[in-house]
């Protein structure tokens, strides 16, 4: 079990803050974001489907695989402490500014075999404002379950567009281009 989850991941063009449009966390752009651009991984511990116990808010099966990824380290066997990815904390919105990529990646699992792999990046899928709110569609892309249970509320949109706020944490490296 994991004993500590309290550490996030530092991304270089994002940062996680308190979410005044939830009352939680989440994710915003350090700096002007492009369309196109990758601005962090979703990541956690990547785990074969037999080891998913729990359906975890954080869990992403890797698309044509049978691994999932566990943002919060909820089905991670033992006990040890792991940073989490500041991707995790980008909320919902039917009208997102950001979409989830699988990047896949061959791994050569023996002489002439294969297992497909990869990582699962938050993109942006228009241009975001410095300190916007970065939201993607949980339930994108999904084929065999929604991410809402049918009699559950649906968080409220609101103005989360609207509201921006001040860079927080450490500055986007000066080399470092969008």
């Amino acid at each position: 079990r994991v004993t500590s989850t309290t550490d996030i991941m530092a991304a270089t063009w994002a940062f996680v803050a308190e979410c005044p449009s939830i009352g939680g966390r989440g994710l915003f752009a350090r700096a002007p974001l492009v369309a196109g651009q990758a601005i962090c991984e979703y990541g956690g511990p990547r785990l074969p489907l037999p080891l998913q116990t729990r359906d975890g808010k954080y869990v992403l099966q890797l698309p044509r695989t049978r691994v999932f990824v566990d943002g919060n380290c909820d089905n991670v066997p033992g006990e040890y402490s792991l940073p989490r990815h500041a991707a995790i904390f980008a909320n919902h919105s039917a009208t997102p500014n950001a979409r989830l990529e699988c990047w896949p990646d061959l791994l050569a699992t023996g002489a002439r075999e294969y297992e497909l792999s990869g990582s699962m990046w938050l993109v942006a899928s228009e241009p975001i404002a410095a300190g916007q709110e970065i939201r993607f569609d949980y339930e994108a892309g999904s084929q065999d379950r929604e991410y809402w249970q049918p009699d559950a509320v649906r968080p409220l949109e609101g103005d989360w567009r609207g509201s921006r706020m001040p860079r927080v944490g450490p500055p986007v490296p000066a080399d470092a281009a969008p």
